[in-house]
C-alpha cells in the first residue's frame, strides 16, 4: 500500500544512512549507499575476515544496483516535502499565512502520507479556520497511521473542533 514517502510504516523512511543485509550461509554482506539506502548495495566477501586470512573484501559480481525510480521520481519530492514542513512549523509558530497554491503544493507532493494532512490541520487551527482544520483532520484518519496514539491524538482535536 502507498502509505506515503517517508512513513514510519515503510521500510525505507529516508531516515537512515546505512541498511546492511547478512546471508550468512555464504558471509556475504551489502551494505546500501547514499541517499538514504536507495544508492547501490555494494557487496562484501567476509570469509577472509571470519578466518582470520584478511579484511571483508569487495565483490562486485553481487553487488546490486540503486533504486533509480525512488533517485529519480520519489527523491525530489521528498525533500521537497521536508523543506516544506519546515516553513509549515515556522508558519504555525509565528502565525504567518501561507497562500493557498503553497498548501496545495505541499499536499500533491505526499498526499498518502497521514502527516502530510495532520501538519496542515495543525496549522489551520493555528490560523482559526476550524473547517478546514476539521477536513484535513479527517484525511489524515483515513491515512495508514503507524501509532495508535497519533491516530488517538488526531481523534481527539477533531473531537475539541466538533464541540
Amino acid at each position: 500500500a502507498d502509505v506515503g514517502i517517508g512513513n514510519e510504516m515503510t521500510l525505507n523512511q529516508s531516515i537512515c544512512h546505512h541498511s546492511v543485509v547478512f546471508e550468512p550461509s555464504r558471509a556475504l554482506m551489502w551494505v546500501s549507499t547514499v541517499p538514504w539506502q536507495s544508492g547501490g548495495y555494494v557487496c562484501y566477501d567476509l570469509n577472509g575476515f571470519f578466518n582470520g586470512t584478511s579484511n571483508p573484501v569487495r565483490n562486485k559480481m553481487y553487488e546490486v544496483d540503486a533504486d533509480t525510480s525512488f533517485i529519480n521520481n520519489d527523491l525530489p519530492k521528498l525533500l521537497r516535502y521536508r523543506e516544506s514542513i519546515t516553513i509549515i512549523k515556522s508558519a504555525i509558530s509565528n502565525r504567518e499565512v501561507l497562500d493557498d497554491a503553497f498548501i496545495g503544493d505541499f499536499i500533491a507532493t505526499n498526499p498518502q502520507h497521514y502527516y502530510t494532512h495532520r501538519i496542515i490541520g495543525d496549522y489551520f487551527v493555528k490560523m482559526n479556520q476550524p473547517l478546514k482544520a476539521y477536513n484535513s483532520y479527517r484525511i489524515a484518519l483515513s491515512c495508514q497511521i503507524p501509532y495508535r496514539t497519533e491516530r488517538v491524538e488526531i481523534e481527539t482535536i477533531i473531537n475539541k473542533l466538533q464541540q
